[in-house]
């Protein structure tokens, strides 16, 4: 299964561990996190694929979950 899903923050710089392709299973969770000089908006494309939620902010670093909930 690949989960897509978008990242952006106006007029910051951000940059993210998480680039490319990645499998990630139906019912799998996966964390990840932004840093950002904002606060980045994180949506993936329907929630009846893929469900992302804010983690924790620690300083400039945003985390979020990101949980694959169907079928792409």
């Amino acid at each position: 299964m690949v989960g897509i899903f978008s990242v952006s923050a106006s007029a910051a710089s951000i940059t993210s561990e998480f680039s490319g392709t990645q499998n990630i299973e139906k019912g799998k969770t996966v964390s990840l996190y932004f840093t950002s000089s904002a606060q980045p908006i994180v949506v993936t494309g329907t929630n009846s694929v893929a469900v992302v939620k804010p983690w924790y902010t620690s300083g400039n670093k945003y985390y979020y979950r990101l949980t694959m909930v169907g079928n792409p």
